[in-house]
């Protein structure tokens, strides 16, 4: 059943470099090693965020869609062929 499963899906691969280049890109400066356990001293709890639960826009959509052998798609999360992923990831 899982063989059957692996058949019925789909990878898609998309070129995002005309996408990225209409993209306005936030600076938001990563952290650097050594500042991680600095910022991290004190804490009580540590969380993890998954990239897939931050959508984008609905009109920022457009500049994601792409065509496959069927119908015109669009992103509706955040990927990581986004320049901007990073910096939106990090200040989120």
């Amino acid at each position: 059943m899982l063989q059957n499963l692996r058949n019925l899906m789909t990878r898609v691969c998309v070129d995002m470099r005309a996408a990225n280049q209409a993209i306005v890109r936030e600076r938001h400066p990563m952290p650097t090693v050594d500042e991680i356990p600095v910022d991290l001293n004190g804490s009580k709890y540590l969380s993890k965020l998954d990239l897939n639960q931050l959508e984008i826009d609905e009109e920022s959509r457009s500049i994601t869609t792409f065509t496959s052998h069927i119908v015109l798609k669009r992103y509706r999360r955040l990927n990581f062929g986004v320049s901007c992923a990073s910096e939106v990831f990090q200040s989120a």
